[in-house]
């Protein structure tokens, strides 16, 4: 399974979703822009877009919800350890998750969704997130130097509208 993600504005993405009643689209939107993913184990239908092997899965895409993109840079020898660190995440409270392994960039995502901003901003406090997704080596059970993140993670949080 395949996810490929491309950014415009809402209305412009809801048209591209809306000429595809068949394949599997999540819209989301933040204040700043909109994003399409679109989940095949085809082709995609868009034109330019970031593209992403799904290597776990779990749980159906909603139709609402609050979804939280971690953005991971990962070196290439720290992405083994990486995969089988962060596949713990899997059924921790989200509605649903997708692991996704970048095709063309060292950047993984781990997109979350959940119920609302709140069940998420909960689970950021608890020790399961922070051992997730810290720079601290030592949580992933790493005793060597070898540099597992090429730089800092980040977030973006998006609300699926519809």
């Amino acid at each position: 399974m395949y996810i490929y993600i491309t950014t415009g504005t809402y209305e412009f993405l809801r048209i591209i979703k809306e000429k595809h009643p068949n394949d599997s689209f999540l819209l989301m939107e933040n204040m700043e822009h909109a994003l399409l993913l679109h989940e095949t184990n085809g082709v995609t239908v868009f034109k330019t877009s970031r593209n992403y092997e799904v290597f776990e899965s779990n749980g159906p895409i909603p139709e609402k919800g609050f979804v939280a993109l971690n953005h991971v840079p990962i070196t290439e020898e720290g992405k083994p350890l990486f995969e089988h660190h962060i596949k713990k995440l899997l059924g921790l409270g989200m509605n649903s998750i997708r692991m996704l392994r970048p095709l063309k960039s060292n950047v993984y995502i781990i997109l979350t969704i959940w119920e609302n901003e709140l069940a998420f901003k909960t689970w950021q406090m608890t020790k399961t997130y922070n051992e997730a997704f810290s720079m601290d080596k030592s949580n992933l059970g790493v005793t060597t130097t070898a540099n597992l993140f090429s730089s800092n993670p980040y977030i973006s949080t998006y609300f699926i509208k519809e």
